[in-house]
């Protein structure tokens, strides 16, 4: 999932009430993100290195968090305490759909929310970040952390 799905799902209501509202399940469900910035970096490099053989994978994780982990992160860079809120798939669903985005996009990301969401701990305990990001760009990707820092302005508006 891309930081940036993140934020464009959750930047309203950050705003408005220092929640947010998604069906990703209990606080402890671990998350493999990663920013747009890195995908596109990787992707370069792939395309403008050497040829790779036919069937390689290059596995894409930035950082692994759970929701408490979010949560923790948005308090200390908005200062305010932030909460995040389980709601159920067609809630959700009915929400973003006001907000102009498309059925698939809606449909796509519900299966991966309840993916990721049912995915037994011991399989979530085995997302790492990835290796190549760094071997292949020359950067360690970013974290959520970071990304989150620097996009303050757009999480957040004063209050």
């Amino acid at each position: 999932m891309f930081f940036e799905n993140f934020r464009a799902l959750t930047q309203h209501g950050l705003a408005s009430s220092d929640a947010f509202y998604l069906p990703w399940g209990p606080e402890q469900t671990k998350f493999p993100l990663i920013s747009a910035e890195d995908v596109g970096r990787v992707a370069t490099a792939i395309l403008y290195g050497p040829l790779q053989p036919n069937g390689t994978v290059f596995p894409l994780i930035g950082d692994v968090v759970t929701i408490r982990n979010i949560i923790n992160m948005l308090t200390a860079i908005s200062g305010r305490p932030i909460q995040y809120h389980d709601v159920p798939d067609e809630t959700w669903a009915g929400t973003v759909r006001k907000y102009g985005i498309s059925e698939l996009v809606i449909e796509h990301l519900g299966l991966l929310w309840k993916f990721l969401r049912s995915t037994p701990r011991e399989i979530q305990d085995t997302y790492t970040v990835s290796s190549s990001i760094e071997s292949l760009t020359g950067v360690k990707p970013k974290s959520m952390s970071e990304y989150l820092t620097e996009q303050k302005q757009a999480f957040f508006s004063p209050k």
